[in-house]
């Protein structure tokens, strides 16, 4: 958000405590003014509830003027055995070495291929993915069941194909 003297302020991502959190921001896509440079950059830890904790760890600062995708013109698909963030983001980079891009953190490829403005919104994205994926092995068992009393019969007894779906690894889906 912009205060009133023009000041640009943004509230990101708020671990708990203890839990370690990995920020990254497109800072091309914040409302600065373009002809103007930057002075400052500033990182605030503000714990107003505790006084008696809020230490705080930075390290591995980068700053980027622009991102650019490797594999934003490429068609990869891969398979995970769950589709968590960080075995997506695993499979990005593998593909990425493939690929011999030269910028080899899938963070940042995705945050370029999704024109993102935070990690959080490559976590989003990845999730919404994740779901996607899913979306085709759903099956409405509530519906299924109450209008077909002979496959609750069957299913129960184990006699229909539901009771022998397996996913590409091999592993029961029921």
């Amino acid at each position: 958000f912009e205060d009133l003297s023009n000041n640009v302020w943004f509230r990101g991502y708020q671990p708990a405590l203890g839990e370690t959190h990995r920020y990254v921001l497109n800072l091309s896509k914040f409302p600065f003014e373009r002809f103007y440079e930057w002075k400052y950059l500033a990182l605030i830890q503000d714990n107003d509830d505790d006084k008696s904790v809020g230490e705080m760890v930075i390290s591995d600062l980068h700053v980027t003027t622009s991102l650019t995708s490797c594999l934003g013109s490429t068609d990869y698909t891969f398979q995970v055995s769950d589709c968590t963030v960080e075995n997506f983001l695993s499979m990005v980079g593998d593909k990425m070495t493939e690929n011999s891009c030269i910028q080899d953190d899938p963070l940042l490829e995705l945050m370029a291929v999704f024109d993102a403005k935070t990690e959080m919104d490559v976590y989003k994205q990845i999730e919404h993915i994740c779901k996607s994926s899913y979306v085709a092995y759903e099956y409405d068992f509530a519906k299924t069941i109450s209008s077909e009393t002979q496959l609750v019969n069957e299913f129960i007894d184990g006699g229909t194909i539901l009771n022998y779906e397996a996913d590409a690894e091999g592993d029961d889906l029921v």
